[in-house]
């Protein structure tokens, strides 16, 4: 903190002595040491995440949804990312998850518009009014 602080005094005399333009307010947010993507073989654990080159990593969030799909072979991790925002590290995956496929609902199909001087209109003709405010609305 100091030694930014340092540089930053520095930039100021430099632009005051016409030096160097003005300096600028860079956000630690885009620096490259905030980020970092792994691939290989990650593991997931109940409350722990082992990424490659790093370790076991324990995480606020369960795991047991994530660890469910993949011990029935249903996904899979394609990679991790690791991200630092606000003095806080975060780790997301990039997933391949097996969906089954929506069930086929039996019935008639009915469109709906939304609209301003009935609330719903419906492709059958039907039309549903906006209900009245209380009486003291009138």
């Amino acid at each position: 903190m100091l030694r930014r602080k340092r540089l930053g005094t520095r930039a100021f005399r430099n632009w005051r002595k016409c030096r160097a333009g003005r300096p600028r307010f860079k956000r630690k947010k885009y620096l490259d040491d905030n980020t970092a993507r792994f691939t290989g073989s990650i593991r997931v654990f109940t409350r722990h995440v082992q990424l490659p080159r790093i370790g076991k990593v324990r995480t606020k969030e369960r795991t047991e949804k994530l660890l469910a799909l993949m011990a029935a072979s249903r996904a899979r991790i394609l990679s991790a990312s690791v991200a630092r925002e606000a003095d806080r590290w975060y780790v997301s995956f990039a997933c391949e998850v097996e969906r089954s496929d929506p069930t086929v609902r039996q019935g008639e199909l009915v469109g709906v518009d939304l609209g301003l001087a009935s609330v719903l209109a419906l492709s059958d003709g039907t039309r549903v009014e906006a209900p009245n405010a209380p009486g003291r609305y009138a």
